[in-house]
């Protein structure tokens, strides 16, 4: 792929709550720990010592998801099928999910699901309540330093006590469930017209997506149709709206 195409592929798969790297030595030490089952002193087995008290698994479920879409000054909002929840809160919102202390003092710590713990979702822990409001600041959207994007994401819920499930693959049970209520917002700022206009025309087309060859072209419309294709499917945005859109976000619910 060419040095083009990376930059629009970068772009477009910006996640910028994304915090593997300090997180999966911290894990891995974590899931060692969850496969022991003690060790022996003489005639005595002493199990070993969690390294604290809320990092483990946890029950939780999407209830309830709501997109909105402002385009040509107009916003439509629609509830939607939580099918539909986008990857950057699906992918590690998973049932079981983890909650992972980063740290102890300030309670920061992050949601990774035990299947995929290259994405983690940010989050803070104060007295089992859950919060998070961060902002990834302003990239470009294309190719274009004219049109920027931005996303912001605001999170707030609880640990909520349940009883003890087993967990496959681990020795632990689950410690309770998540509530969290997650809201996204994506804003595009400049004179993103003419970018929106090359989007919305390789979301149809491939052949509009750029140079390089079949596969880079193709790799790149994936990636804008998944991009819009929760709005489209919802019914808050038309393939046409693509070109007129200021911002779009959508509220989902997990209990």
């Amino acid at each position: 792929m060419s040095s083009t195409e990376d930059t629009r592929m970068d772009a477009l798969k910006k996640n910028p709550f994304l915090t593997p790297a300090a997180l999966l030595p911290m894990l891995a030490a974590w899931t060692a720990l969850s496969l022991m089952t003690g060790c022996r002193l003489g005639n005595r087995t002493v199990a070993p010592e969690d390294p604290d008290k809320i990092t483990g698994y946890y029950e939780t479920a999407p209830s309830s998801l709501k997109f909105c879409a402002t385009s040509a000054g107009v916003t439509t909002c629609k509830e939607a099928s939580t099918t539909l929840t986008p990857s950057l809160i699906s992918v590690e919102m998973t049932n079981p999910t983890i909650l992972a202390m980063q740290d102890l003092e300030t309670g920061y710590a992050a949601i990774v699901s035990p299947s995929n713990t290259k994405a983690a979702l940010p989050i803070y822990v104060n007295n089992g309540k859950l919060a998070f409001d961060g902002s990834s600041g302003a990239v470009m959207l294309w190719t274009d330093p004219a049109c920027t994007s931005a996303t912001y994401l605001e999170s707030t819920g609880a640990i909520v006590a349940a009883p003890p499930k087993p967990v496959e693959g681990s020795v632990r049970t689950t410690m309770g469930r998540i509530q969290l209520k997650a809201q996204v917002i994506e804003t595009y700022d400049g004179t993103c017209g003419p970018t929106l206009t090359q989007l919305r025309k390789c979301y149809d087309n491939v052949a509009e997506c750029g140079a390089g060859s079949d596969a880079d072209r193709l790799a790149l419309q994936r990636e804008v149709q998944s991009m819009f294709d929760p709005y489209l499917k919802s019914g808050v945005l038309t393939p046409d709206g693509i070109v007129g859109l200021t911002s779009v976000s959508y509220v989902v619910q997990y209990e």
